[in-house]
């Protein structure tokens, strides 16, 4: 009887194993890929920031908020070159986070235009 369990165990043990390595091989980012994540990060910066200057010769906002808000798109593609972990797996890194909305430094979407905008 002893025998018959250890033998499930195993059998269990093996599937397990048998499903889970390729998996958690798959959800692993080579750095080319996080390379690659991070370069179309910084041309959606740079499309942002033709947004936000628009907007201030829309007179939407002012210039000194323009140069604030695109200080701010500077700082969060900063900040993905210093941690490239928040580009693996998910898009945002959000389940290393431990939650499941926004995808901004602080959970939040967007270009940072602040309220009414």
């Amino acid at each position: 009887m002893k025998l018959r369990h250890l033998a499930v165990g195993l059998l269990v043990a093996a599937s397990v194993a048998a499903v889970a390595v390729p998996v958690l091989a798959a959800t692993t980012s080579s750095q080319d890929q996080i390379n690659e994540l991070l370069a179309i990060h910084k041309q959606i910066a740079e499309l942002h920031k033709q947004m936000v200057d628009k907007l201030v010769a829309y007179g939407r906002i002012t210039a000194q908020q323009g140069e604030e808000i695109k200080a701010r798109i500077d700082a969060r593609v900063k900040y993905l070159e210093d941690h490239p972990d928040m580009l693996q797996n998910c898009p945002w890194g959000l389940e290393k986070q431990g939650r499941a909305r926004g995808c901004g430094q602080r959970s939040g979407c967007g270009l940072g235009l602040g309220k009414g905008l």
